[in-house]
Formats: structure tokens, C-alpha cells, sequence
């Protein structure tokens, strides 16, 4: 367990650590960015869920427009 979370089963099987770019940046969507933290918020996983129901009904095509929800989220969901 690191940072008091579950592993994924990626994480479990050691792909993610041979992974780069664009297959790891689901990595930053939920960190926290202020002050010297660069850690995952103990609510990611609702973030992502929420993030993505938004993205879909609001119809967002754009990854600009999905980190922009993703913040609006973190902002409503961890404070």
C-alpha cells in the first residue's frame, strides 16, 4: 500500500512502472499541487468517477476541458 492506497492491478503487476507519457498522466489528474505536496488526494478515485460522468454529459471532446472539470471537481470534492 503507498500513500494509504490500494495498488491497481496495473501497479500490482509492475506495468505501470515500464510505462511513459501518455499512459501515465492519469497519474497527475488528482494530486495535490499546492505548497511542496505532489501526492495523490485520498479522493482520486471519487474525482476521476466524477470527472468523467461530467465529461460525458456535458459532451467534452477536448483534454483541455476535461482538466479544467477535473479541477472544478477536486475544488467540490477535497476543499
Amino acid at each position: 500500500m503507498k500513500d494509504g492506497l490500494l495498488p491497481t492491478p496495473c501497479e500490482k503487476s509492475g506495468l505501470v512502472d515500464i510505462q511513459e507519457g501518455p499512459y501515465r498522466v492519469h497519474q497527475e489528474w488528482t494530486k495535490r499541487k499546492s505548497g511542496q505536496q505532489d501526492t495523490p488526494l485520498p479522493q482520486a478515485g471519487e474525482i476521476v468517477r466524477a470527472t468523467l460522468v461530467q465529461c460525458r454529459s456535458r459532451g467534452v471532446r477536448a483534454y483541455n476541458e476535461m482538466t479544467g472539470i477535473i479541477t472544478e471537481t477536486t475544488a467540490k470534492l477535497a476543499g
